[in-house]
């Protein structure tokens, strides 16, 4: 088993405590289990002992099995997230190649640069409960108490005088019956949850969960506040130098000082909502949320791949957009609100020395809160100068200042807040303005890691290993994106020495990736000197120190180790397949070489999986 990747010894303990504990709890189990029902007595209790109902060992056992297989799972995905870092064998087998790629490539005397050879050391949700993804313990609390509301159920069969006159049961019904409507709003969203509160056709109300007004509808419940705040993890860290070599927007008029501390707030409704204690529902309900066909959809339309537009949402907007208390996630920085204010006109010197949490001339994070903490920031600027507030808040899931609002072509910086309380949608719209504006779509485009990380990050972004962590995020995305990813290799002209070809990359029938190949001519596959046969085979990817990154042709009939890997002369084949960009003649032999081998396989090896399946075929069949 690995532990962050790597086999090693003294670890293993870890792994044995936990595997030892969860097998332990089960055996306990296992054995009260046996212990209860060999003591199950349906008869009346005559001899004045309280029976076990067969309805009671029945609840017990459900709930102390469900016990113990979330304690199991919990053990797994504490370890999995807090020590593997949320990345499975495989992600650490690719960082391991990725590395001895590198350590190759230093070898060779190739400028590889250090963050290149560093192994991931942060767990990504290590803000969250338990280090665990956003919603694991709510979820498993929400399964738990409806699992608790199916065992109390099993319960009233053996006690129906429980059943019938008993209040505080009733009133553990009514609290089951709400938290199974929390857990189908939860998973289902909005449409479950109306239907489930649709009018009653007799009295015209609505069927709502308890401690909700009846005549509630659904509209009022989604503009009702939360009743607390709830603080959230910070937003990630933003470099003093992000957004700097930017042109600022024009110089911002004066306006009267506001004392509105609660922008942009849905109108207040005076209903106790059991929903607004479970933010994921009311984001759900508000369709504040980013989907995956809005991130397609916005991809296509600016001819990025779907893929690299998921990379960039995953490591620069950390998965949300939103506090849990619905406000967008905000960063306050005191440095803009200085400038700002100094190009109104106000006295910045007196108010940096009156407020100096929120005003200073250079950047610092010592006064970062995060979370709520920044809305109080920013809450505090507003009652100083509006405007320049909210230009000094950096918003939501891609984290844009509102400086940028009118060179994004918004009205105002009004209109951009605005919209950035509406949903995650209109923060996407805000980030491709952005990358539009700034020329960073060719970036994207090119999969220049870096070269977007330090426009978009500013030059600390080496730091947070930004390019890295983009590149990963593209691989998986990339391959869980295209399941039904397949490979051709088409050979188009051969001669007594080699043969050319193409090697496709598709999803169904659309191209996603073409390059050129090289292999020896056909000469009855024997070894060495002839190519294989046409047909399907399996192919796998492989790294040594010899070849580097390079994919094996599995069950060749006859032939053996025939690989796709690097090279450019047909002197250089053996039994393999050369792949390169294009077809020329290098070196003046009169034979066709390939090109940019090494950038082609780099290419490949990011757009193809671990496994997949190639078909080698003549030009004659194609079609």
């Amino acid at each position: 088993m690995y532990i962050r990747g790597k086999k090693i010894e003294g670890k293993y303990i870890l792994n044995a405590i936990v595997a030892i504990g969860v097998f332990v709890i089960e055996l306990l189990i296992i054995a009260y289990l046996y212990k209860l029902f060999s003591k199950v007595d349906i008869s009346s209790g005559a001899d004045g002992s309280i029976p076990v109902s067969l309805f009671d060992a029945l609840a017990i056992s459900l709930i102390l099995v469900w016990f113990g297989v979330l304690i199991a799972y919990l053990a797994w995905a504490i370890h999995f997230y807090n020590i593997n870092l949320g990345l499975t064998n495989e992600d650490w087998a690719a960082i391991k190649e990725r590395i001895n790629e590198g350590k190759a490539r230093r070898e060779m005397g190739e400028d590889v640069p250090e963050e290149e050879l560093v192994e991931p050391t942060e767990n990504p949700y290590k803000d969250e409960t338990f280090g665990l993804p956003p919603g694991t313990i709510r979820g498993t609390l929400a399964l738990s108490l409806l699992l608790g509301g199916f065992s109390l159920l099993i319960v009233s069969f053996g006690h129906p005088d429980v059943l019938g006159s008993s209040d505080i049961f009733r009133e553990n019904y009514e609290f089951f019956k709400t938290a199974f409507l929390m857990m189908i709003a939860f998973y289902f969203g909005s449409k479950s949850l109306q239907y489930i509160m649709k009018p009653d056709r007799k009295s015209g109300t609505q069927i709502a969960p308890r401690g909700i007004n009846k005549k509630t509808v659904v509209s009022d419940i989604l503009s009702a506040p939360p009743e607390t705040e709830n603080a959230a993890p910070p937003p990630p860290a933003v470099d003093d130098s992000a957004f700097e070599a930017e042109p600022p927007p024009p110089p911002a008029a004066s306006v009267p000082k506001s004392e509105t501390t609660n922008i942009y707030d849905p109108d207040t409704l005076e209903v106790k909502n059991i929903i607004n204690e479970f933010p994921q529902i009311k984001d759900n309900l508000n369709e504040k949320k980013l989907t995956q066909k809005n991130i397609i959809d916005a991809a296509n339309a600016n001819d990025i791949e779907p893929p690299i537009m998921m990379a960039v949402i995953k490591v620069e907007s950390g998965g949300s957009g939103f506090l849990r208390d619905g406000r967008p996630k905000i960063l306050f920085e005191g440095h803009k609100f200085y400038k700002h204010l100094k190009s109104a006109g106000e006295d910045v010197e007196a108010l940096a020395k009156e407020h100096p949490t929120i005003i200073y001339a250079k950047w610092t994070k010592v006064h970062y809160i995060g979370g709520a903490g920044e809305h109080d920031r920013l809450d505090q600027a507003i009652k100083i100068h509006r405007e320049a507030a909210l230009k000094s808040a950096s918003w939501g899931l891609f984290q844009i200042l509102g400086e940028h609002a009118e060179n994004l072509n918004y009205d105002s910086v009004e209109t951009f807040v605005r919209e950035q309380y509406e949903s995650e949608q209109k923060h996407l719209e805000a980030f491709i303005r952005f990358i539009d504006r700034y020329d960073m779509i060719q970036l994207l485009k090119d999969r220049d890691w870096r070269g977007f990380a330090r426009r978009y990050n500013g030059p600390g972004y080496e730091r947070n290993n930004y390019h890295v962590k983009l590149e990963m995020a593209y691989a998986k995305y990339y391959n869980d994106l295209y399941p039904t990813l397949r490979t051709e290799l088409i050979r188009t002209s051969d001669d007594s020495v080699q043969t050319l070809g193409e090697f496709r990359v598709l999803d169904n029938d659309h191209l996603l990736y073409t390059c050129k190949t090289l292999e020896l001519a056909w000469r009855n596959n024997q070894i060495n000197i002839s190519c294989i046969p046409e047909g399907e085979y399996w192919v796998e990817k492989r790294y040594n120190t010899r070849r580097r990154n390079h994919f094996q042709i599995l069950d060749v009939k006859g032939r053996s180790w025939i690989l796709i890997r690097i090279g450019n002369y047909y002197t250089q084949i053996k039994g393999s397949v050369l792949v390169g960009e294009r077809h020329i003649d290098i070196n003046q032999d009169g034979y066709k070489d390939v090109t940019n081998s090494r950038k082609t396989m780099v290419e490949l090896y990011r757009k193809l999986p671990k496994r997949f399946k190639l078909k080698i075929k003549h030009t004659d069949e194609v079609g």
